[in-house]
């Protein structure tokens, strides 16, 4: 069992608790949406300057960056690292698998049976080959033709729904 320590934020003098007796800060300062935005230049610091500039990979969880690794590491001994890059991949395939893995997870089943990797991190190693390939020119549209935009028309008559029975 942890023993949790409530601490003020030396940031935004917010309370908050902690598990970690040398964590200085909650969350919202320490990501960057609080009093001091950890992104912004420190006075003087050539370095800073152009870094904060930047991409930041800071903002991405990095527990999840290692889930998605593994789900790479494993789709590569299946089918060869980086595979999409060399030979185009049908975009509906890929579509397919993501709903599975999202069907599956909804349905609540959390793990991958073949994988023992979370549905949710395969079906976001899916998008993430999908999306490189679309990068890298590598995908074959096989989405069947648009049809004529549907949403809008779909949320209204969603919002009439929600209001009851008319009566």
């Amino acid at each position: 069992m942890s023993v949790k320590y409530s601490k003020l934020c030396v940031d935004c003098n917010t309370p908050f608790l902690t598990d970690n007796d040398s964590t200085n800060c909650c969350n919202k300062c320490f990501y960057g949406f609080g009093a001091i935005d950890r992104a912004d230049p420190l006075p003087g610091n050539p370095k800073d300057a152009v870094g904060s500039k930047k991409v930041s990979m800071s903002v991405v969880p990095a527990s999840v960056l290692m889930e998605l690794s593994l789900a790479m590491r494993e789709g590569a001994q299946k089918y060869g690292a980086f595979n999409w890059r060399t030979k185009p991949i049908k975009v509906m395939e890929y579509y397919n698998a993501l709903w599975r893995h999202m069907a599956a997870w909804a349905e609540g089943e959390d793990i991958d049976a073949d994988s023992g990797l979370p549905h949710i991190v395969k079906a976001l190693a899916t998008l993430v080959v999908l999306r490189d390939a679309q990068r890298c020119g590598k995908v074959l549209d096989d989405r069947p033709l648009a049809s004529p935009p549907f949403m809008a028309e779909m949320n209204a008559h969603a919002a009439r729904l929600s209001q009851g029975p008319s009566t």
